[in-house]
């Protein structure tokens, strides 16, 4: 099977838009590409790349700053601009940072790991492997 030449003439014959995935097939093999390279492509653009290890991450995070563990610690809160107390996340992530640091090491490297870890629990949390998450914490 050939592949077709990619010409300024072949692209602008297929109507492409109207014609939906078939007209989209169309003009990627006008283009010498095949509906693989396609769907390769839309996965690294718009595909969720979360590994195993943010979810660990995440999961270790949700449970220690669950209700239940934020009980349990006996230092105190620090006072923080803008609203005055840490959140529990900080709180969390503090009160165990040996442990986290030690999962995040697998996940990137930051130097504040206090905002790293918090930007990616709220991405992750919004995203739909929030279910994943909320399966690997511990009962």
């Amino acid at each position: 099977m050939s592949k077709r030449k990619a010409t300024l003439e072949n692209i602008y014959q297929i109507n492409y838009i109207s014609k939906g995935w078939p007209g989209v097939i169309k003009l990627a093999e006008a283009m010498g590409k095949s509906s693989l390279d396609v769907g390769d492509l839309m996965e690294r653009t718009w595909g969720d790349n979360t590994n195993i290890n943010q979810i660990l991450l995440c999961a270790a995070i949700h449970y220690y700053s669950s209700k239940k563990m934020l009980k349990t610690y006996k230092k105190p809160r620090m006072k923080m601009a803008p609203k005055g107390t840490e959140t529990d996340i900080h709180y969390a992530i503090r009160m165990n940072y040996k442990k986290i640091k030690d999962i995040y090491k697998h996940v990137g490297k930051a130097d504040d790991i206090y905002k790293a870890v918090t930007q990616l629990y709220k991405r992750i949390m919004k995203s739909p492997r929030r279910k994943w998450v909320m399966a690997m914490i511990p009962k």
